[in-house]
């Protein structure tokens, strides 16, 4: 009588002990020759987040890889380079643009180029449904303007917008809005109409310092969490802590200034 077969456990039983490898690559590598059985998921685990790649040899390996194959880039979620060196020249910028339209599964899009340069063109032609966007450009509002009102699921939001640019941005967009981070400008554009439970107010040089922010009560009122203060002056915080009455954590940075706190 022939014996029964050693069992084989299915693959996606698996995936919770490769996540905890997200930071080995090397392992997930692997993992991803080891057998047929193995490759999706270490394939996986080394394609669903792309992070803060500073080698540009190993940038380009890696948009070259996805471009050559598709099914690859459906599995990036996450693709995070706070510093693109080849600002709008070269083969890397070129992959970038390339690439970024072939992960259309992506969720979380964090990047900045170098000198945070605009560089909205990159997200031509994108498909993806973004859940977060940190964007760390400055002076993209007019590309950022034909491509956020379309970003039906996003929740999470960092930009710097000019104020006097807060009408490009329809109020019917980014309706599930729950996080917003930027400098005074982003707030008027993004915090009227919507209600985000966090917001961190971070000024820029630019911003209009003693304007009143009467006409944003309402929505101050609803925040959560709240974060005041960058690297540039910020408000005195008496100007505007009267309207925080849901505050549950409050983060003040930069200058520290007098508050007066009244029960």
């Amino acid at each position: 009588m022939a014996s029964n077969p050693d069992p084989i456990l299915p693959p996606e039983l698996f995936r919770p002990i490769i996540q905890c490898l997200s930071d080995d690559r090397k392992t997930l590598c692997a993992i991803s020759v080891t057998c047929r059985m193995l490759q999706q998921e270490g394939q996986w685990g080394l394609y669903k987040k792309m992070t803060h790649s500073i080698n540009v040899d190993t940038h380009i390996k890696f948009l070259g890889t996805i471009l050559q194959n598709n099914r690859l880039a459906l599995l990036v979620e996450e693709y995070c380079q706070d510093t693109v060196a080849h600002y709008r020249r070269g083969i890397l910028w070129d992959y970038l643009c390339r690439g970024l339209r072939a992960m259309v599964n992506l969720k979380i899009l964090k990047f900045r180029a170098f000198g945070g340069h605009p560089a909205s063109e990159i997200l031509t032609g994108c498909t993806f449904q973004l859940k977060g966007l940190f964007w760390g450009n400055h002076s993209d509002e007019n590309g950022l303007s034909n491509f956020i009102p379309h970003q039906h699921d996003l929740q999470g939001l960092n930009v710097e917008w000019d104020e006097e640019k807060r009408h490009l941005i329809p109020p019917s967009s980014c309706p599930r809005l729950n996080v917003l981070r930027g400098n005074r400008g982003a707030l008027e554009t993004f915090l009227t109409n919507r209600q985000p439970v966090s917001v961190a107010w971070i000024p820029q040089l630019e911003d209009s310092l003693n304007r009143s922010v009467d006409h944003l009560s309402s929505e101050l009122g609803r925040l959560r969490f709240f974060t005041f203060g960058g690297y540039f002056n910020r408000p005195s915080f008496d100007s505007i802590y009267t309207y925080l009455y849901s505050v549950e954590v409050l983060e003040l940075v930069g200058i520290h200034d007098r508050v007066c706190i009244y029960p």
